[in-house]
């Protein structure tokens, strides 16, 4: 090979070098959700115990933004056997379990991990199961934001609506939350017919409600907290069995 040859293969080589490098510095840097994305499905791989006993199949479904610092990301999973948590002390059918697990991080810190919209795999402890429930408020730009709300038992629709009507907690009163809906508003019944909620209030509900962004804000806090269970298509909200006059803007 003579030497010009050489020469040329050489100038090639280090044009490829000086290439690859420009290629590697100008690959744009990870975006927040997508390190979000890994602070959670690294979580899940790691720290989730229901995962950790015997997931598999751990898949990305969606991602957004819910807040400033805020991530909601959606994962779906499958289990070699029934139950959530660490289940070495408990009898579970064997059987494939399919799961979805909502992960929510905040700061580059997972905060709480719901399966399938019933089991927290956050906050538990040694002796008993807790279960939380999503519940929606709105922020100061008027979006509906989530909150899961810590119950002692199974979440169902009611429980779901009951903690909606609680209203806020001091801790999201000053992460700038607010709710439309009345303090004194009552449930005062509750059914799920085929695929409908069918959600009866008092008459505090509307009571000195005025404009329709108000309307449509309390209809979206119930709705959208109802919606969160698989078994609900729609809902219809009535004040005292009255449903055609009522949250009139």
């Amino acid at each position: 090979m003579t030497k010009s040859k050489i020469l040329v293969i050489l100038i090639g080589i280090i044009i490829l070098i000086i290439m690859g490098y420009f290629l590697t510095n100008q690959t744009e840097a990870p975006s927040p959700i997508n390190e979000a994305k890994i602070v959670a499905e690294d979580w899940i791989q790691n720290d989730s115990p229901t995962y950790t006993f015997d997931g598999f199949d751990l898949e990305y479904i969606s991602g957004e933004k819910i807040d400033e610092d805020g991530y909601e990301f959606v994962f779906n999973f499958k289990s070699k056997s029934s139950g959530y948590g660490d289940r070495n002390d408990q009898m579970s059918a064997q059987v494939i379990t399919p799961h979805t697990i909502q992960v929510y991080v905040y700061s580059d810190e997972v905060v709480n991990a719901v399966i399938d919209n019933s089991y927290s795999e956050f906050y538990q402890n040694d002796d008993d199961i807790v279960y939380s429930v999503p519940v929606f408020f709105v922020d100061l730009e008027e979006n509906f934001i989530e909150v899961q709300r810590i119950i002692e038992s199974e979440p169902t629709p009611t429980t779901s609506i009951l903690e909606l009507i609680k209203g806020l907690t001091v801790e999201e009163v000053n992460e700038g939350l607010f709710t439309n809906i009345n303090p004194e508003t009552e449930l005062n019944s509750l059914e799920v017919l085929n695929n409908v909620a069918l959600v009866d209030f008092n008459e505090k509900l509307d009571e000195g409600v005025a404009g329709s962004a108000m309307v449509m804000s309390i209809r979206g806090q119930i709705e959208k907290t109802l919606l969160e269970f698989p078994n609900i298509d729609s809902v219809v909200i009535s004040i005292n069995g009255e449903i055609e006059e009522i949250l009139q803007p």
